[in-house]
């Protein structure tokens, strides 16, 4: 495997950012559809928001909402738009994934994505319902009516900056390999850093840089896992 130069790191980020072309698309069909996230939000009730994210402005995607069950506004941050846009197969929809809001706030989620002339999804129409009081529920219902659950596919969960949203997702990708960042060997780095990836966190700006430091090594080693891992 060939070592990183300098300006490869510089010219080659780990996946592309939108174009000019993206954002006026995107900018076109969050026009189209503003208007809707205030009825359809209306016809869910009050339990549930419903939220419009431009993707091109991952990861502060967040461009509507109506009814927002934490108090979150226009501008901030989620990792659902990063995990799309790493994605490489073609996604339409995520039906039924558990969204953790915060301050206790569990939904069951759905996402309609919509695309312009590219390949990647550039604005998410988004609906989250409260499920905490079913969930709790659940419990003493299962006898009776069986098991029911929250499909486990991606877990999106909302920040109120950048900042705190790649602090997060570098904590839970180390997390997942399981052994201290001091005790890992290169292959078990290598591991967080394909995880990191898998999420779109390379999606954030100076994200290499947060990366190295918490793995304890140096930018251009990041970029020379990620070789590996192509």
């Amino acid at each position: 495997m060939s070592e990183v130069t300098e300006r490869q790191l510089d010219d080659a980020p780990a996946i592309p950012a939108h174009g000019e072309t993206d954002r006026l698309e995107a900018h076109e069909i969050v026009e189209k559809y503003l208007s809707l996230i205030e009825p359809l939000q209306a016809m869910f009730g009050d339990r549930t928001e419903v939220v419009l994210h431009d993707l091109t402005n991952t990861p502060s995607s967040i461009v509507a909402i109506a009814n927002s069950l934490t108090g979150r506004v226009v501008g901030e941050a989620t990792d659902l738009g990063l995990v799309v846009m790493a994605q490489k197969e073609r996604s339409t929809q995520l039906i039924g994934y558990r969204t953790d809001l915060g301050g206790g706030v569990i939904c069951r989620s759905s996402t309609i994505f919509f695309y312009g002339s590219g390949t990647r999804p550039l604005v998410g129409l988004c609906v989250n319902t409260d499920v905490r009081e079913v969930i709790a529920a659940k419990s003493t219902l299962d006898a009776m009516l069986g098991s029911w659950s929250l499909v486990e596919a991606e877990t999106a969960v909302f920040h109120d900056n950048v900042e705190n949203l790649s602090q997060d997702v570098l904590r839970r990708s180390i997390k997942s390999v399981g052994v201290p960042v001091e005790e890992m060997t290169k292959k078990q780095k290598v591991a967080v850093v394909a995880e990191l990836q898998r999420s779109g966190y390379f999606l954030i700006r100076e994200a290499a840089d947060l990366a190295a430091a918490a793995l304890g090594v140096t930018r251009f080693t990041i970029y020379n896992y990620l070789n590996e891992i192509r």
